[in-house]
């Protein structure tokens, strides 16, 4: 079971090892149990080519790998300075794809870790167990925004932290309406 076997993580802090690791997250996306567009590395490294360089933002990219160094899962972060009030300077961790000013706000949503099937609780407790450590820097607060309510991934996420007594909580801020259409344009035009 992939829950058992050993995994390590490297965290990525250049933008060009984040390009060089684009074959391995391609091919990671069509291991992934609900792979997103605004997972893959042609959304996120676009949009870090275009917002990452600005408001002191690093990026904090958690690989992790199995033994034979096989991708197994993605953690796309940034670091950056926020102040609270005004007044209060705070590290925050933040998905890539988020955080833009408001003007510029390009709203991705479905973000969130990128896990191969199978993996997620192994994956998710050495994604925890480098976010304990400092390997990705000092931080006070982790957001982790626009991710599915479903993303197999959150929950023993969520468990893993609060093992390591990090206070974790999740909370729907917002939710993406849809309808449901039938199976075919008959099928649809038949329910107008």
């Amino acid at each position: 079971m992939p829950d058992r076997i050993p995994l390590r993580a490297r965290v990525i802090n250049r933008a060009a090892e984040l390009h060089r690791l684009s074959p391995a997250w391609w091919s990671l996306l069509g291991r992934a149990a609900q792979p997103q567009p605004t997972q893959t590395p042609l959304w996120l490294l676009a949009w870090w080519d275009t917002f990452g360089h600005s408001g002191g933002r690093e990026l904090r990219v958690v690989v992790v790998e199995d033994a034979a160094g096989e991708v197994v899962g993605i953690l796309p972060l940034l670091r950056r300075w926020v102040m609270r009030g005004g007044v209060i300077p705070v590290a925050t961790l933040e998905l890539l794809g988020t955080g833009e000013d408001i003007d510029d706000e390009i709203f991705s949503e479905y973000l969130g870790a990128i896990v191969a099937r199978g993996y997620e609780g192994a994956v998710a407790a050495e994604l925890a167990e480098t976010l304990s450590g400092d390997r990705v820097g000092a931080w006070d607060e982790l957001h982790l925004r626009a991710m599915r309510a479903d993303d197999p991934t959150i929950a023993p996420l969520v468990d893993e932290l609060h093992l390591r007594a990090i206070e974790a909580e999740l909370r729907v801020t917002h939710e993406c309406p849809y309808i449901a259409l039938p199976a075919t344009w008959e099928g649809y035009v038949g329910a107008l």
